[in-house]
C-alpha cells in the first residue's frame, strides 16, 4: 500500500506539480488550498506525512501544527513546512511548534522531494539544530578589551550557550585546566597581556588531553603570516576584525557541530568498549563453563575406566596432581599445566576396550593377552578422536608407553620425539602404579620405587623429568596428594610388576 501525503497549499499550479511529483514517485497525494479544508481531509483520512505552506488564506502552517500536537490521533504526524519567506526567527517558531522540517519554497523540486522521502522513511528527519540541546555547550572566550567581552555576551547568551570569559591567556589556561572536559569551543583574541594568543595556542595544542577542543583566533588582517603559522600549528579557524555577528554564530555553529560529532564518536567508543568488555567476559565465562563440563566429562569417563579396573582407585586423581605438579616445576606455563594434569586421566581410557579377563588377571599375561592389552593406547586416542579440546589427552593416552629409549609401544618412538605430555605420564602412571596396590601385586615402598624410576631413567623415562620427579618428592611436594587421595596398602612381593 503507498503512503497517504496531504498536501496544503493555496497556489493551485505548485500543488498540482508537487501532486504530480509524488503521485509519479509512487504516493497517493490529497491537496488542500486551506487549513480549514486541510483540517477536515484530516479529519476523513490521515496520511503518513503533510506538507504544508506556511502561508494560508485562512491561517498559518505553525497554527496548523500546534493543531496537530495538542491531538493523540494526528500528534505523531511529520509535517514538513514550505515557506516563501526565511528567517531563523520564522525557523524556531516552526520548529517549536512541532514541524518536521523548515524548506523555503525556493528549494529545487528535487530537494523537496528527497526532504520528503526522508520524512516517511525516517532517515534523519529532523535538523541538527534541532536534534541537540545547544544549552549544554561551554564556549571559553580569551579577549582583554571590556567592549569586546560585551560584543561576545550580546552574540552568544542569545544562543543559550554556556559563556566562560577570561580577561588574558593567563587566566584563560588556568580556566582551561580545571575545566577541561567541560568547554567545547575557545575564542582567543591574539594579543593579551601576561600569556598571549599565541602562546595560549601553542599551550594547548602542546598538551593531549586538550588537543581535541577547537580553536579560534580572532585578530587584524594585517596579521596573515602569524595566522598561517597558528593554523599550521593546529589552530581550527580564524576571524578578522571587524567581523559581522552572522559570520561570528554562523562559525560558531560549525565548530559546535564538529564538537558535538567528536563527542557523540566518544560515547560511542566508550559504549562500544563496554560491550566488547561484556561480551569478552560472557566468552570467558562461557568457555570456562564449556571447560569444566569438559573436564567433567574426561573425568567420567576415567571413572568409568577406573570401575573397570578396579585396583586402581584414586589412581586418576593421584597422576592428575602429579602431572600437573612435575609439569610446573619443569617451567610449564600454569595453563598448559593445568591442562596436561586434568588430561592426565584420561590415560588410560582405552582399557575400557580391553576385556576384563585381561585387565584384572592377577598373574603374568600371555602373548596374545599381551598383544590385546597394547591395544589400549590406539584405543584410547580412537575414543578422545581428534578434537582441539582433546590433542593433549589423546597424545598422552596414545604416546605414554612410548620409552625414551625407543623401545616402547606402540610406534617406537624415543627422546623428544615423544610429546611432553606422554614423557611426563610416564614417570608418574609408573611412579604411581609402583606404589599402589593392584591385581597382580602388592604396594612398593616409596624409596624402592624412586630407586625403580631412577634405574629406568634414560631408558624408559627421561632422565630430566625422573631427577625433577624425585627432587619433589623428597622434598615432601608431593605429600598432600596421597593425603588426599590414599593407596590401600598391602606390602609383600614385588614380583610380577606389569606396567601396562
Amino acid at each position: 500500500m503507498s503512503k497517504r501525503i496531504l498536501v496544503i497549499e493555496p497556489s493551485q499550479s505548485i500543488a498540482r506539480l508537487y501532486q504530480s511529483q509524488l503521485e509519479y514517485i509512487g504516493f497517493h497525494t490529497r491537496v488542500s488550498h486551506n487549513l480549514n479544508s486541510g483540517l477536515q481531509a484530516l479529519q476523513e483520512e490521515l496520511p503518513e506525512l503533510i506538507v504544508c505552506s506556511l502561508e494560508l488564506e485562512d491561517g498559518t502552517g505553525i497554527q496548523l501544527c500546534e493543531k496537530l500536537k495538542r491531538s493523540a490521533r494526528t500528534v505523531l504526524v511529520p509535517v514538513i513546512l514550505l515557506s516563501s519567506q526565511t528567517s531563523d526567527a520564522l525557523s524556531d517558531d516552526a520548529f517549536s511548534a512541532g514541524a518536521t522540517d523548515f524548506i523555503n519554497k525556493t528549494s529545487s523540486l528535487d530537494f523537496i522531494l528527497e526532504r520528503i522521502k526522508s520524512a516517511l522513511f525516517h532517515h534523519c528527519t529532523i535538523p541538527f539544530d534541532s536534534r541537540h540541546d545547544t544549552s549544554s555547550f561551554t564556549i571559553l572566550i580569551a579577549e582583554d578589551s571590556p567592549s569586546q567581552q560585551m560584543l561576545y555576551q550580546e552574540l552568544i547568551e542569545p544562543l543559550g550557550y554556556r559563556l566562560i570569559q577570561c580577561r588574558d591567556g593567563a587566566e584563560a589556561w588556568d580556566t582551561i585546566l580545571f575545566e577541561r572536559d567541560r568547554i567545547d569551543l575557545i575564542v582567543s583574541d591574539l594579543h593579551m597581556p601576561r600569556i598571549n594568543g599565541e602562546e595560549l595556542c601553542h599551550l594547548i595544542r602542546s598538551n593531549a588531553a586538550l588537543d581535541h577542543i577547537p580553536i579560534i583566533v580572532v585578530t587584524a588582517i594585517s596579521e596573515k603570516e602569524t595566522l598561517m603559522r597558528l593554523l599550521q600549528r593546529g589552530v581550527t579557524d580564524y576571524l578578522c576584525k571587524p567581523f559581522c555577528s552572522e559570520e561570528f554564530v554562523a562559525r560558531l555553529r560549525v565548530h559546535l557541530r564538529n564538537r558535538l560529532l567528536f563527542k557523540e564518536q566518544q560515547y560511542l567508543q566508550t559504549e562500544l568498549t563496554s560491550i566488547n568488555q561484556n561480551l569478552e567476559q560472557l566468552v570467558r565465562q562461557r568457555t570456562e563453563e564449556l571447560q569444566e563440563a569438559n573436564i567433567t566429562t574426561i573425568y567420567k569417563l576415567a571413572l568409568a575406566c577406573d570401575y573397570k579396573d578396579q585396583d586402581t582407585a584414586f589412581h586418576i586423581n593421584r597422576v592428575r596432581h602429579y602431572m600437573e605438579d612435575l609439569a610446573l616445576a619443569c617451567g610449564v606455563a600454569p595453563d598448559l599445566a593445568y591442562e596436561m594434569g586434568y588430561s592426565s586421566m584420561m590415560h588410560d581410557i582405552g582399557k575400557i576396550a580391553i576385556p576384563d579377563y585381561i585387565l584384572n588377571k592377577s598373574g603374568r599375561l600371555t602373548a596374545d593377552e599381551w598383544e590385546i592389552m597394547q591395544t589400549h593406547t590406539l584405543k584410547g586416542a580412537e575414543i578422545l578422536g581428534d578434537k582441539p579440546f582433546f590433542k593433549i589427552a589423546r597424545d598422552i593416552a596414545l604416546y605414554h608407553h612410548e620409552k625414551f629409549d625407543g623401545s616402547g609401544y606402540p610406534h617406537g618412538l624415543g627422546g623428544e620425539d615423544i610429546p611432553l605430555a606422554a614423557r611426563l605420564i610416564a614417570v608418574v602412571d609408573i611412579f604411581d602404579a609402583l606404589t599402589s596396590v593392584r591385581s597382580y601385586k602388592n604396594a612398593w615402598e616409596i624409596q624402592a620405587a624412586l630407586d625403580e624410576i631412577r634405574d629406568l631413567s634414560g631408558k624408559h623415562l627421561d632422565p630430566e623429568l625422573v631427577s625433577q620427579f624425585i627432587t619433589l618428592q623428597e622434598s615432601g611436594a608431593f605429600d598432600y596428594i596421597r593425603e588426599r587421595y590414599p593407596v590401600d596398602r598391602c606390602l609383600g612381593l614385588q614380583e610380577g610388576m606389569r606396567l601396562c
